[in-house]
């Protein structure tokens, strides 16, 4: 490996160990069978899911709304970093130049 901390092309990577060992040997691993949950927990999924198709679309668009509510705040406090840094470069460099 170079002084970098990007390998070379050729050079082999080790990847996640233990998603590789998972992945190999996932029919070995000690699982439990015939898990069942609570009926409490079973009563409360079908207070908010009946399983009729209305429900699947209005907990899309809620998820996707959300999601994107988060992905514009992200992008907003971005930009905003963005623009204070420019700012702050281009006023360095007019000085630096003198003007």
């Amino acid at each position: 490996m170079t002084s970098g901390s990007e390998p070379l092309a050729g050079e082999p990577r080790s990847g996640n160990p233990p998603a590789v060992l998972v992945a190999l040997y996932w029919r070995r691993l000690p699982v439990r069978r015939g898990y069942r949950s609570s009926d409490r927990l079973a009563a409360a999924a079908r207070r908010f899911q009946s399983g009729v198709v209305n429900d699947y679309v209005t907990w899309i668009v809620l998820g996707l709304a959300g999601l994107g509510g988060v992905l514009a705040l992200v992008a907003s406090r971005l930009l905003r970093n963005l623009s204070a840094w420019l700012r702050s470069t281009a006023i360095s460099i007019m000085v630096a130049l003198g003007s």
